[in-house]
């Protein structure tokens, strides 16, 4: 796999978890407003594991698809510049594909 579709493999997985993590924030919030049924409770639990999952297996396709690099471990997952150690994505490239 070359650099290109890596780099639109972590433009996708990033895209997505931002989405989820939004969706996961207005679901939150929706139901702290008003009494909730149990219904709402139950699709806040299944978003929550959905989203939990996408984290899992995403780490797993990223720790699988830079096995053969020798880039450092902590590096930014769309320009694969070295960051800090609790982030996926560099500053200039959240800056760049926030808005997504």
């Amino acid at each position: 796999m070359n650099n290109q579709e890596k780099t639109l493999i972590f433009m996708y997985i990033y895209n997505q978890r931002v989405h989820m993590e939004r969706e996961l924030s207005e679901r939150q919030a929706r139901l702290r407003c008003r009494s909730i049924s149990e219904t709402e409770c139950i699709e806040y639990a299944l978003l929550h594991e959905r989203y939990n999952t996408f984290r899992e297996v995403t780490g797993h396709i990223m720790a699988l698809l830079n096995m053969d690099e020798k880039k450092p471990v902590n590096t930014c997952i769309i320009c694969g510049r070295e960051i800090s150690k609790d982030l996926q994505v560099c500053s200039r490239c959240y800056k760049r594909y926030k808005r997504v």
